[in-house]
């Protein structure tokens, strides 16, 4: 699994493992063939289970943790692709969407143009997306699960701020349903993993 993910990853990234049971796997960026060694993303093996870690210089941040090694490596993956390449967000887009005054139907109308309502909902809560409620005039954001699960985003942003936000984390949970179906022949994934590897791609 260890070979998949180098192969996944290309030759941007440099891949080591550690201890006699290779129970630590860690990721670096290359840039101009160099190394960064400051910031990275590493899983552990400990108490049976694989912990998601962020390196920041000398710190360290726990992302999540995995019963199963390859959903392990998948969220290792997953980590360093949403935080070391670039999305497919389009400044245009966010123009436009910026350009709005206070209208759900009009910025709705907008974003339908561009990435499918599968993908978020300005009107009500909508598993699998990114949605919208109001909160004292102004709006938050927020993921909800498959299984129910109200995961927040950002709080309390005005329109058309609210719109971009809504934007690019439709666009980033798509991005995620694109890669998933590639490593689904290679591993079996349940519904919980699959809410917790998307959180992992979306930070949140």
């Amino acid at each position: 699994m260890i070979d998949y993910l180098i192969t996944q990853l290309g030759s941007n990234y440099k891949v080591i493992t550690k201890g006699i049971n290779r129970d630590t796997i860690e990721v670096y960026q290359k840039i101009n063939d160099e190394i960064n060694m400051e910031n990275y993303f590493k899983i552990n093996y400990i108490e049976n289970k694989w912990d998601l870690l962020h390196g920041q210089r000398d710190k360290l941040f726990e992302l999540g943790n995995f019963e199963k090694f390859k959903v392990g490596i998948f969220a290792l993956y997953l980590a360093t692709l949403s935080n070391f390449e670039g999305s497919s967000i389009d400044n245009i887009v966010k123009t436009e969407l910026r350009s709005l005054t206070d209208d759900l139907n009009s910025a709705n109308n907008t974003m339908r143009k561009f990435i499918s309502s599968n993908y978020y909902s300005f009107y009500g809560n909508a598993k699998g997306s990114i949605n919208l409620e109001t909160a004292s005039g102004n709006y938050n954001a927020y993921y909800l699960s498959l299984e129910g699960q109200k995961i927040p985003i950002i709080s309390n942003r005005k329109a058309p701020s609210i719109f971009v936000v809504m934007y690019t984390y439709a666009v980033k949970l798509k991005q995620f349903e694109e890669i998933l179906p590639k490593w689904e022949e290679e591993i079996d994934i349940t519904i919980t993993d699959k809410e917790k590897l998307k959180r992992v791609f979306l930070g949140k």
